[in-house]
């Protein structure tokens, strides 16, 4: 990538160590900076990059058939690409991951990947069940580390030290788990969620008709005695309806 786009090396003031899994080493002498711009979002990165002479093997292992996935038509993917076997560009170190991430994510259903939305666009994660011809173990891990003996220490006391976090309640988590699985976009880009209930409250709740019927009424003769009060009121209602809020 480095090659293709012609970015100028920078000799670091000494190599650098990157270790990974199984204790492989590779050492780097060169760092480049870019900035890398969404095609998505407004969103850009600056960043400064090793340079690797290859970074992993091609991922996916093998290509995989999603035509029979359901991705929401409105979803727009980071790489369109992402079920063909290819080359990796770039890797984002951990202090941008957080940075890219976006308040959305999908489920394509049982066996399937996830869809998480990010600055960069919507990225595929998770397991899925695929049909494979090679009879491989599409199974892969990628990790380096290439943080000074400083540094770590200094996650190390950051990992020790007691978070003052609250645990989800159980109503939390079940609007959160509701707001995944119910989310649609219409054809005007909104989102809709569809109104949540527990089922088994509903047993609960008693028969309010009579109350409601009555305050209906009296709502109708409060009205009555204000024209212009009313007037507004049917205005507000016709809006509603024609804005397809009920």
């Amino acid at each position: 990538m480095c090659e293709k786009l012609q970015l100028p090396r920078i000799r670091l003031p000494q190599p650098i160590t990157i270790s990974g899994i199984g204790n492989t080493t590779t050492i780097v002498e060169h760092e480049t900076s870019v900035t890398i711009f969404s095609r998505v979002s407004p969103f850009t990165l600056k960043s400064s990059m090793l340079i690797l002479p290859s970074i992993t093997m091609k991922l996916p292992q093998f290509s995989v058939d999603v035509r029979e996935w359901s991705i929401p038509k409105h979803v727009d993917l980071a790489d369109p690409m992402f079920a063909i076997t290819g080359s990796i560009d770039m890797i984002l170190g951990a202090a941008h991951f957080f940075r890219v991430l976006r308040y959305g994510r999908i489920s394509l259903g049982i066996d399937l990947p996830l869809i998480q939305n990010t600055e960069f666009g919507w990225v595929v994660s998770g397991e899925c069940t695929v049909e494979n011809h090679d009879n491989q173990d599409p199974r892969s891990c990628q990790f380096s580390n290439s943080c000074t003996i400083d540094e770590l220490v200094n996650r190390f006391w950051q990992l020790e030290e007691v978070q003052k976090t609250k645990g989800w309640s159980p109503s939390e988590r079940f609007c959160e788990e509701h707001f995944l699985k119910n989310t649609t976009r219409n054809s005007d880009g909104r989102y809709v969620v569809l109104l949540p209930k527990r089922e088994e409250l509903l047993l609960q709740l008693d028969d309010n008709w009579f109350n409601a019927t009555r305050r209906f009424y009296a709502l109708e003769r409060s009205l009555t005695r204000d024209p212009e009060k009313k007037a507004m009121y049917q205005k507000f209602i016709h809006e509603y309806l024609a804005l397809g809020h009920m």
